[in-house]
């Protein structure tokens, strides 16, 4: 396999001042098939700085309330097995977000301060 976690924890390793280390989850061929969600996981870039590992999480789209909180659980602990990896703390988690939505039907399942 091409580009697997490992690839990128060596990269890591191997150059730590890198801003190449990027973990892509999104394939062209996924775009090709027509009987398939596509993937809302674009990818993720870590780099690191001062002895932390940051990373940026680029997801195309979210639903708040069915999978925004397994999100931020999912890439945290990447962030933290890799950080674990390369014997550093852990810096910012950062998500770019494209569409970052709620169905109107589940409103009401949000808190709303107002």
């Amino acid at each position: 396999f091409y580009g697997n976690l490992n690839d990128i924890i060596d990269r890591l390793r191997m150059d730590p001042y890198t801003r190449q280390a990027y973990l892509s989850v999104w394939h062209p061929e996924d775009q090709s098939n027509n009987n398939v969600r596509l993937p809302c996981s674009l990818g993720y870039w870590f780099i690191i700085r001062k002895g932390r590992l940051y990373c940026t999480y680029h997801i195309r789209s979210c639903d708040i309330v069915r999978h925004f909180k397994n999100d931020i659980y999912m890439t945290s602990r990447l962030v933290q097995f890799i950080a674990d990896k390369l014997k550093i703390g852990v810096g910012n988690l950062d998500m770019w977000i494209g569409s970052f939505h709620i169905f109107k039907s589940e409103i009401w399942k949000i808190k709303i301060k107002g």
